[in-house]
C-alpha cells in the first residue's frame, strides 16, 4: 500500500508542472489578454485627455502649421499627410487658437 502511496506521489509530482503550465496558458488567452487590453485602453484615453498630452499636440500642430507656411507645394502635401495621420483622432475643439483650429481642419478636408 505504502509503494502505490509513493508512486502516486510522484505521479502528482509529474503531472503538476504541466497541469500549472496549461493553467497558465488558458488564464493568459482568455482573462489576463482581454483585462490588460481593456486597461491599456482606458489608461490611454486617460493619457490623451490629460493636460500635457493635449498641449504638446498643439505645440506639435503649431509647429507642422510654421513649417507648412514656409514649404514648397511638393513639401506642403507631404507635410499635410503627416498632419493627416498624427491628428486623425485628435478633437480640434480642444484648439484655442482659431487660426490654428481652421488650419487643422482644412487639413482634414472639412473646409
Amino acid at each position: 500500500m505504502k509503494f502505490i502511496a509513493v508512486i502516486g506521489a510522484g505521479a502528482l509530482l509529474l503531472v503538476l508542472p504541466f497541469a500549472c503550465a496549461k493553467y497558465d496558458v488558458l488564464y493568459n488567452r482568455t482573462a489576463r489578454t482581454e483585462v490588460g487590453k481593456s486597461i491599456m485602453n482606458s489608461d490611454r484615453e486617460i493619457f490623451k485627455s490629460s493636460k500635457p498630452y493635449i498641449e504638446n499636440s498643439i505645440q506639435t500642430l503649431h509647429s507642422y502649421k510654421m513649417q507648412y507656411d514656409l514649404a514648397s507645394d511638393e513639401d506642403k502635401q507631404i507635410i499635410a499627410n503627416n498632419i493627416k495621420s498624427e491628428f486623425a483622432n485628435f478633437d480640434s475643439n480642444l484648439i484655442e487658437n482659431n487660426n490654428l483650429k481652421h488650419f487643422l481642419e482644412s487639413i482634414r478636408g472639412g473646409y
